[in-house]
């Protein structure tokens, strides 16, 4: 799932570094840090469904349109 989620973003914005964080590999839950692992946490998903919410992932892509472009 992570790298589906890295290629679009990357696809997107591919000045972007795009660097995921497994959280639970049963359910598929990761985190997203754009511009490096040290860089911002833009979406966790603890709630253990395994994918991006439908009504998030616009807010997301807002965070990292944010990040890239500054």
């Amino acid at each position: 799932m992570f790298d589906y989620a890295k290629k679009c973003i990357e696809q997107i914005y591919p000045s972007a570094t795009v660097v995921g964080k497994q959280i639970a590999g049963y359910t598929g839950c990761f985190d997203i840090y754009v511009n490096g692992k040290n860089g911002t946490l833009v979406h966790s998903k603890n709630n253990g469904d395994g994918g991006l919410r439908v009504q998030n992932v616009g807010l997301v892509m807002q965070k990292i349109k944010s990040i890239v472009e500054k």
